[in-house]
Parts: C-alpha cells; sequence; structure tokens
C-alpha cells in the first residue's frame, strides 16, 4: 500500500468514516478526484456514487464528460450529474451553481458523506489568495468543516496526487483553462505558489491549523452564549433586546456570522452583516430587518427571529 493510499485510508479513520458508509464523490474526471476514486476502491469503500457537474464552458467539456460516464462504467459506479445552463460566467456564479449542484446530490443519494477532492496546494492556495485581498484571520481557514462534507486528501500535495495517477496508470483529463493566466487564480498558482520553499508551506500550515482551533474554539463559546441566552416561545426563538443592544458591535458581527453558518442561506456578506448590526443596536421596538424570505423583529423588548427556527436549531445543535 502506498505512502498516500495509507494517509488517505487513516484520515478517513480519523475522521469516522466506516466502511460500509455511502459515499457520493464530486468528481470531473481530473487528476485529483480520479486518485480519490482509485484510492477508495484499494481501501475498501464499495458503496460510491459519482457526482459530475459539466460547466459546459470549455472545449473540452463533451470529452471530459464522456470520459467521465466511461470511468463510471468501468468501476460501475452509479453517476449523478448537470450540466451548466445559466447565462452568467463568472466564477462566483459557476461556485454557487456546483454547490448547489452537490447539496442536492448528496440528498438525492442518501449518501452519508460527500467527499471533495481538494489538496494542500489547493489550501495554500487559498489562503494566499485570501490573504493577498486582505480576508483577514478567516481567510486562513478557507474550506468549512462539516459532518458529512470532508476532505479526505488536504494532507497530500499535488505532485504526490500525480506521480500515484502514473504509478496507477490511471485515465484523467487536464483542464486546459488552469494554465491560462487570465484567471486570477491561476496566476498564484504558477507564478507565486513555486516561489514558496518547503519550510514557507509548512509555516502556512501551522498558521492555518493555529487559527483553525482558535476559531473553532470561538465558535464554542458563541454558540453557548446564543444557548444560554435563547428562549423559545413557539414557535419561533428570541432574545431580550436589552442583552442584544448592551453588546460591542463587533461581537454582535462575530455571532451573526457564527448563527448564519457563513453564508448557508444565500444572503451572507460581510457588508450584510454589518448593516444588520447596526440595526440590531439602534433599532426600536415593531421594526423588522429581512433576513432571505425570513425576518429579525423587534417587538416588545424581544428580537424575534421569525422563520428561522430550524436554521437556530441546526446550529445550536451542531
Amino acid at each position: 500500500m502506498s505512502k498516500v493510499t495509507k494517509q488517505v485510508e487513516a484520515e478517513l479513520a480519523r475522521l469516522g468514516v466506516r466502511k460500509d458508509s455511502k459515499l457520493l464523490l464530486a468528481f470531473s474526471g481530473g487528476v485529483d478526484s480520479a486518485v480519490l476514486l482509485d484510492i477508495l476502491g484499494q481501501i475498501g469503500y464499495p458503496n460510491i456514487v459519482l457526482a459530475y457537474y459539466n460547466h459546459s464552458l470549455r472545449r473540452d467539456s463533451d470529452r471530459e464528460n464522456l470520459l467521465v460516464q466511461n470511468i463510471a462504467k468501468k468501476y460501475q459506479l452509479k453517476l449523478i450529474e448537470a450540466r451548466y445552463s445559466l447565462t452568467r460566467s463568472d466564477e462566483a456564479s459557476l461556485r454557487k451553481a456546483r454547490h448547489h449542484f452537490l447539496d442536492s446530490s448528496l440528498v438525492k443519494s442518501k449518501a452519508d458523506y460527500l467527499l471533495l477532492a481538494h489538496h494542500q496546494d489547493d489550501l495554500i492556495e487559498t489562503i494566499v489568495a485570501n490573504d493577498l485581498r486582505g480576508a483577514g484571520l478567516k481567510g486562513y481557514v478557507p474550506f468549512k468543516d462539516s459532518k458529512t462534507v470532508i476532505r479526505p486528501m488536504i494532507n497530500l500535495t499535488k505532485n504526490s496526487l500525480y506521480k500515484y495517477a502514473h504509478l496507477r496508470e490511471l485515465g484523467f483529463i487536464e483542464d486546459y483553462t488552469n494554465y491560462q493566466l487570465d484567471y486570477q487564480r491561476n496566476l498564484y498558482r504558477w507564478l507565486l505558489l513555486p516561489t514558496l520553499s518547503a519550510k514557507d508551506r509548512e509555516k502556512i500550515i501551522k498558521q492555518h491549523q493555529a487559527i483553525k482551533r482558535r476559531i473553532q474554539d470561538i465558535n464554542q463559546n458563541l454558540k453557548h452564549w446564543t444557548k444560554l441566552n435563547l428562549a423559545y416561545q413557539d414557535p419561533m426563538y428570541r432574545i431580550d433586546k436589552s442583552i442584544i443592544q448592551a453588546l460591542d458591535r463587533d461581537f454582535i458581527i462575530a455571532w451573526l456570522d457564527w448563527l448564519f453558518n457563513r453564508g448557508k442561506l444565500g444572503f451572507y456578506s460581510t457588508r450584510r452583516l454589518e448593516l444588520m448590526a447596526d440595526w440590531l443596536k439602534n433599532t426600536t421596538n415593531n421594526k423588522r430587518f429581512p433576513v432571505g424570505n425570513n425576518w429579525l423583529v423587534m417587538q416588545d423588548g424581544w428580537l424575534i427571529f421569525e422563520g428561522l427556527t430550524d436554521m437556530i436549531e441546526n446550529r445550536i445543535s451542531d
């Protein structure tokens, strides 16, 4: 068994992923997901579903689609696939559409876990990009952990995946857009990352791990504070208005950031949270603030979470 295989097996074991678990693998036909699929077969995970999202933007999209279908047939795996059909082609729209596809595929497949083939180079690349655009501490923790979304190759380098793929003679497709320097991400990948020494990479990973632990501690404290101060009056949760308005503005922003789970509801942005925090600090009774299709309501001395009961229960029970 190769070192790469052993590392993936150890990470899956650490995460508590049993051999009889049903796995949904986000599969692109590229080297990363091809390697992860092969490793899963090597270490004895038989219950795998592939999820493939065709962005329909590259000239080789159809060839990629055919390769994915052939791999699914070769391994006798169920394949869930979809094609991007919107007119917008910016990176944010594509990412949002793909995330929606994967979320719905996880439900459709009834899988226990969604596996993503991110590796250490992806992590470092994203951290560096976030740092350059001034993302702050959270930029050092770009990939959100979840009970069901896991990245078992996050400690492996891209180079080790290529070596594994060639050793195992795996078929995969290279996305030529990964080499085009008109994409900002590729500038980091090809011009900046190669200048990092092994010590630089190690330092970034250590900073990532330390900040990740710190954010986890902060989130636990925010959860504890929320459970301590929440009151439930069927069918909605509420918090005493005086408690909220006595808080520091920065604390309110951090709390809202945690409560709304970094954008899961689709209306999250730093500016949006700042506006919400200012409203909470200064608003009077009988006022409402829109939260997606729901509302924050100030009424009779209470902040009421109208229509947000399920979201709150998910957050305080995570």
